[in-house]
């Protein structure tokens, strides 16, 4: 009628594999999704400022170049009586 005590080592490793806490956690998977997608905002957010900084650049260098082949007007016998009394 005697029982054998179980070991405590034992008891306590069938109490958690019952349990599941030995399992990877939900929070891990959570975390990793949470990342992953976090990355690809950021992945997103680069790309869109890349292409508003390019559309710009390529703005202000056709300006540039239209400001340019605009002609001075400027009569040159004009600036020469005001250079000689």
């Amino acid at each position: 009628m005697s029982e054998e005590a179980p070991n405590p080592e034992d008891f306590i490793k069938k109490i958690i594999e019952e349990s599941g806490t030995a399992e990877p956690q939900k929070d891990e998977e959570r975390i990793s999704k949470i990342i992953s997608q976090t990355r690809r905002n950021v992945g997103t957010r680069d790309f869109i400022v890349l292409v508003l900084v390019r559309f710009w650049v390529v703005l202000a260098e056709f300006f540039c170049k239209v400001f340019a082949r605009q002609s001075i007007d400027t009569d040159i016998n004009l600036a020469k009586k005001k250079v000689q009394p």
